[in-house]
């Protein structure tokens, strides 16, 4: 038994419970109002989104009382805003559905530790199948935790950005084989790759060059519904390395 997977469900049970019982700031804008736009969800976790903008609120993941799947873990609202338009998340959000409209996002705000392992929980619970992690202080502490939990969530292509100190040089060996399949792995200043060293580097910044990878994730998902997190990373590596 994966004792992971046991806490996990416990925090996502909480999490969901939080989100149910929890008003939002008096300072975030409300949500635009809507209905889920169906497609494959695909998680966000950053420090905030302006979900105010017409092309993020259209697509936003709803239930079907019309209320957003997504969470605030810094501020423990609803409302997971960044007022800052350009921001990651943002910028994020606005590229993964330029390359795959038709998704719906599960936007999540996180920062520390703490709430991105909330945030993990969270995701576990919900129907996501790729989950983009851009956001952390620390993100060494991150990785680290998106690795397990994509250990106990096999369904997920997981992508997570880490710092720029853990790039595997070209050439070198790579990490250990215990990396689970379903991660993809978007360094600081070569763009993208795989933890075991199966997607090329791209170009451009880390966190673009990982939402083209969460893009192209969901377009295979959408064509192969079936596909496990680690055939869905074969698959991503397999179209990027023909680009």
């Amino acid at each position: 038994m994966n004792p992971f997977a046991n806490r996990s469900r416990l925090l996502a049970a909480a999490a969901f419970a939080l989100a149910l019982a929890t008003d939002t700031r008096a300072d975030d804008p409300p949500v635009p109002p809507g209905r889920d736009p169906g497609g494959i969800m695909v998680a966000v976790v950053a420090q905030g989104f302006d979900y105010t903008r017409p092309d993020i609120a259209a697509r936003l993941a709803r239930d079907g009382e019309g209320e957003i799947v997504g969470f605030d873990f810094v501020a423990n609202d609803r409302t997971p805003y960044d007022g800052q338009a350009d921001g990651d998340g943002s910028a994020v959000a606005r590229t993964i559905l330029a390359k795959a409209p038709g998704v719906r996002l599960a936007l999540v705000r996180a920062s520390d530790q703490r709430s991105v392992g909330r945030a993990l929980s969270f995701i576990a619970k919900s129907p996501a199948r790729v989950a983009l992690i851009v956001s952390a202080d620390d993100r060494d502490a991150a990785s680290r935790m998106v690795e397990q939990a994509a250990r106990s969530l096999e369904r997920i292509l997981f992508v997570v950005v880490v710092a720029p100190k853990q790039r595997v040089p070209e050439g070198a060996a790579p990490p250990s084989p215990s990396t689970p399949e379903n991660l993809i792995v978007a360094t600081g200043e070569a763009g993208a790759e795989n933890r075991a060293g199966t997607v090329p580097v791209l170009s451009g910044a880390a966190t673009l060059a990982a939402a083209r990878l969460a893009a192209s994730a969901a377009r295979i998902v959408e064509a192969e519904p079936s596909l496990t997190g680690a055939e869905i990373a074969r698959r991503v590596a397999a179209e990027a390395g023909t680009k």
